[in-house]
């Protein structure tokens, strides 16, 4: 379904939706699709519309959570970003003055070396028997092309066309 549609949800829609969410799910049986005949719980015109709702509700719904999870990780992102900066201002501080440590009331703040890394100055020079070469990606099915051969009739081992159906809602 289309943002628009989702989002142009009448907010009393949203509120009934909430309570009729319970209601349709209670009247589905807990059993597979396939053991219940459906139509008994279709026979009331109204359901079509509390399904709908429900299902505009929950598109909705998911559509913010998404919005939400973006916006707590780029919170997430700008606090770690403020804490590197703070941490580089108070390395940089320290090693100008020279001081190796800052004693606090409830912890000290001390500077200590890393072990040694490697800075890779001009990746050319380097040797190959010192480079990583990475296996190539798995082949992956091409299924345009699989399925351009397929409806031209040419035969394609362990494939198939396949319709499946989906729920519209106008």
């Amino acid at each position: 379904m289309s943002t628009a549609h989702a989002l142009s949800v009448p907010p009393t829609m949203l509120s009934q939706a909430s309570q009729d969410t319970a209601e349709i799910l209670a009247a589905i049986p807990d059993l597979p699709m396939d053991q219940y005949d459906a139509t008994a719980l279709f026979c009331d015109p109204q359901q079509a519309d509390k399904i709908n709702t429900v299902l505009c509700y929950l598109e909705a719904l998911g559509e913010m959570t998404g919005k939400e999870i973006a916006r707590q990780q780029a919170r997430q992102r700008a606090i770690e970003e403020a804490a590197y900066r703070i941490q580089r201002e108070v390395l940089n501080a320290m090693e100008s003055a020279k001081q190796t440590a800052i004693h606090g009331q409830h912890c000290t703040l001390q500077l200590r070396r890393n072990p040694p890394s490697v800075r890779i100055e001009t990746p050319g020079l380097i040797p190959a028997e010192y480079m990583r070469v990475p296996p190539p990606p798995a082949p992956q099915p091409d299924k345009l092309a699989i399925r351009t051969a397929i409806e031209a009739d040419i035969f394609v081992p362990g494939c198939a066309l396949v319709r499946s159906t989906k729920l519209v809602r106008k």
